[in-house]
């Protein structure tokens, strides 16, 4: 699809509001002045075309329209709203929607496992996962089946039940023995959720425990689908840059082999040491052109990635290479 233009991003806002109203009035609706308030926040301050398109989007169009038209100094509360605290809203809204107690469904939980949270994070990170593969996939790769049902529990039982809650769906009539794990979505929420489940990064008491979740999830997805991981990957990075759950999940280490399809460009370009090393060791071409006549080492220095750089440097990348279409080195 074409990018949409002001007057496109504003019909969605207008809909949008309109559909969470109930009605056809201007109670809920923004001004003129605001909804130019909204663009504005959405184009942000990046110079760079590609994160401005990044961030131009209905579905961040749409959650900050509600932040403005819920709060009697719409402007003010705009500029005090990130990106994360705006999904950060929307995931504990919906706790407090569908994950509470009650007498009615006493499946929804007030908290989640561990277990339940790994196979909703690992689905997320891959696009969706079910049993076999997970399970299957896993032990075949050479990872003890033991280790595997202590970290993601029965998925067919309540560990399964409880992952469902959050990927955003119900678990009842689910068919307990070939369930599906879709991915979270949208992409926001999906990548917000990873972080959720791992907040525990940030916390000193209980930090290692999550540190090596957070090494299990990445060496897991590798061995399962890494090019799936790597998309993930660079989305996070660029939406969640400051995180210290993307700073730790992009620092984990690769499986063994698993690097072997992934582009070096690909990584050099968006700074993925981890990735870059792993498929550095997996003998990863080293000088690999990209279409525009760019290399790995050149990615790397021109986006200011020094732990790139380093990688490739160490592995023997050509210091003095050039870009034949351009000249630029």
């Amino acid at each position: 699809l074409s990018d949409l233009d002001d007057f496109g991003m504003r019909s969605i806002v207008r809909s949008w509001l309109h559909y969470k109203s109930g009605i056809e009035s201007s109670d809920h609706m923004l001004t003129e002045g605001q909804e130019a308030d909204l663009l504005a926040r959405l184009r942000g301050q990046s110079d760079d075309p590609q994160m401005q398109r990044r961030n131009w989007r209905p579905l961040l169009a749409m959650m900050f329209a509600e932040v403005m038209a819920n709060s009697p100094a719409s402007t003010q509360a705009l500029a005090q709203r990130d990106l994360f605290g705006l999904v950060s809203d929307a995931f504990e809204a919906e706790q407090k929607a569908y994950w509470k107690k009650s007498a009615d469904n006493p499946l929804r939980p007030a908290t989640l496992p561990d277990t339940a949270l790994n196979i909703a994070c690992i689905a997320t990170m891959i696009g969706q996962i079910d049993a076999i593969r997970l399970i299957g996939g896993l032990e075949q790769a050479g990872t003890d089946i033991d280790a595997l049902n202590d970290f993601y529990g029965d998925l067919s039982g309540d560990a399964g039940d409880l992952a469902c809650f959050a990927l955003g769906y119900s678990p009842v009539g689910r068919d307990t023995e070939e369930t599906v794990f879709i991915g979270r979505e949208p992409d926001l929420l999906g990548e917000y959720m990873v972080l959720w489940a791992l907040k525990n990064l940030a916390s000193k008491q209980h930090a290692r425990h999550a540190t090596l979740r957070a090494k299990t999830l990445i060496e897991h997805a590798s061995l399962l689908a890494p090019d799936m991981l790597l998309g993930f990957l660079i989305r996070l990075g660029q939406d969640f840059k400051g995180h210290v759950a993307t700073h730790a999940l992009l620092a984990q280490p690769w499986a063994e082999g698993t690097g072997k399809g992934i582009d070096p460009n690909l990584a050099a370009y968006f700074g993925l040491n981890a990735v870059l090393r792993q498929l550095l060791e997996d003998d990863g071409n080293l000088q690999k052109q990209h279409e525009n006549g760019a290399f790995p080492l050149l990615f790397a220095a021109q986006e200011g990635h020094l732990g790139c750089v380093a990688a490739l440097l160490e592995k023997g990348a050509a210091v003095n290479a050039i870009n034949e279409k351009n000249g630029t080195f």
